[in-house]
């Protein structure tokens, strides 16, 4: 990803990582993980309206110019962070580009379905109703 950034002749293009779920670059995930990654893909596209393929994966190269031109946008912390600032970025046009990684999962999850769904959903619809009045 580094690479690509220092390649690329738009000095404020964001890459985003994409662990891919088919392929030669497959993820082996289990079926709890491969089922939460779907859940929270489909509250992030109905919620906030992103269709990135996977706002959660933790590799991102973030132009200096368009984060600062955004940071003191970004509210969320924890696992909406992304999405927050993905969607701020969008949002305000800037490029932003999706590369296929290869990844390795760890085993434990940080995440704690019943718990954390709750406190993501919310933090889902704040980012809905700040991109909203920010557009106006």
């Amino acid at each position: 990803m580094l690479n690509c950034a220092g390649d690329s002749e738009n000095p404020d293009m964001s890459f985003v990582a994409v662990r891919q779920f088919a392929g030669p670059l497959a993820v082996e995930r289990s079926l709890l993980r491969k089922a939460t990654f779907h859940l929270f893909r489909t509250l992030v596209r109905g919620i906030v309206g992103l269709k990135w393929m996977d706002t959660q994966c933790g590799a991102k190269v973030i132009s200096g110019r368009s984060y600062r031109a955004v940071s003191e946008r970004l509210f969320e912390g924890g696992f909406v962070f992304d999405v927050e600032l993905l969607a701020t970025l969008q949002q305000d046009a800037w490029p932003i580009t999706e590369l296929p990684i290869m990844w390795q999962e760890i085993s434990g999850s940080k995440l704690n379905l019943w718990r954390d769904l709750w406190t993501m959903t919310r933090g889902l619809i704040r980012i809905r109703r700040r991109l909203n009045a920010s557009a106006l």
